[in-house]
């Protein structure tokens, strides 16, 4: 082969190795991940029965779903809504189609042995796509550990969920503030971990009213009370900075929750 015709064949594998490159970047870029988030109550004295169901059948079978890679469930120690689902799964999804994967796991779900332990008119699906990455407590300056309780040995696991809306027009405004400010703030609280941000983009059923943002936190303590009544106590001292007047839209839920055992991973 002359020089000339071996420097286009180098050319040309080169430029097929970039346009390869490229390809895998994109198809990487194209893959997202999204939480599923399942508010399930149990029906009426069915708790045992309801919580092997999940354990058991439902939780298996979806980790089996391609894209499916996690699942955490969570008790709802404390909340805005008494009256809710106790109950919430959250599913971890790697993805570029969403809706074939939801249907994938609708349909897995169909084939699995159905019960009667799960009250399934409550049942509420919210799916959520991350904003930005997780901050750790860690990483910023003026944390401080667990604050001890006379009398409470054991450190437990929690987490916060703060479901906001933001007022119209105002998104920007907000999300700067939160990233900047608020989460931060949230984060010097005793005894948080890390904090990160989503934002809902699916709600099942049709139609169910259900705040657009989600802030999730990750915090240990050795009192829950307690913790709840240093955020509360932070917010209304302003340690906890108030955001811009008019951001804030209408509709907010806060939970607290405890793990159901520890997230499971896809085989």
């Amino acid at each position: 082969m002359h020089h000339s015709a071996l420097k286009k064949a180098a050319i040309c594998a080169a430029v097929v190795a970039i346009a390869a490159s490229v390809c895998g970047a994109a198809a990487a870029e194209a893959t997202r991940h999204y939480d599923i988030m399942e508010f399930d109550r149990p029906a009426e004295g069915r708790d045992v029965a309801f919580n092997a169901w999940l354990d058991e059948q439902y939780i298996p079978a979806l980790l089996a779903v391609p894209g499916v890679v996690t699942a955490q469930r969570l008790h709802i120690d404390r909340g805005q809504t008494p009256d809710g689902p106790p109950y919430v799964t959250i599913f971890g999804v790697e993805t570029a189609d969403l809706d074939a994967t939801r249907a994938t796991i609708a349909q897995r779900a169909r084939n699995i042995p159905q019960t009667d332990a799960v009250d399934t008119a409550s049942t509420i699906t919210a799916i959520f796509s991350p904003l930005g990455p997780t901050v750790m407590a860690k990483d910023l300056p003026g944390i401080s550990p667990p604050a001890p309780v006379p009398g409470k040995t054991e450190l437990r696991t929690y987490y916060l969920f703060a479901h906001l809306n933001v007022a119209e027009g105002h998104d920007e405004e907000f999300n700067t503030f939160y990233n900047e400010t608020h989460r931060p703030d949230v984060l010097r609280n005793p005894g948080m971990v890390w904090g990160a941000r989503s934002k809902l983009v699916a709600i099942e059923p049709a139609g169910t009213v259900f705040p657009g943002y989600l802030a999730a936190y990750e915090f240990q303590s050795y009192d829950l009370d307690g913790s709840i009544a240093e955020v509360i106590r932070r917010l209304r001292t302003g340690i906890t900075r108030p955001f811009p007047k008019g951001s804030f839209g209408k509709g907010v839920l806060n939970f607290y929750l405890s793990p159901i055992g520890p997230v499971r991973h896809a085989k």
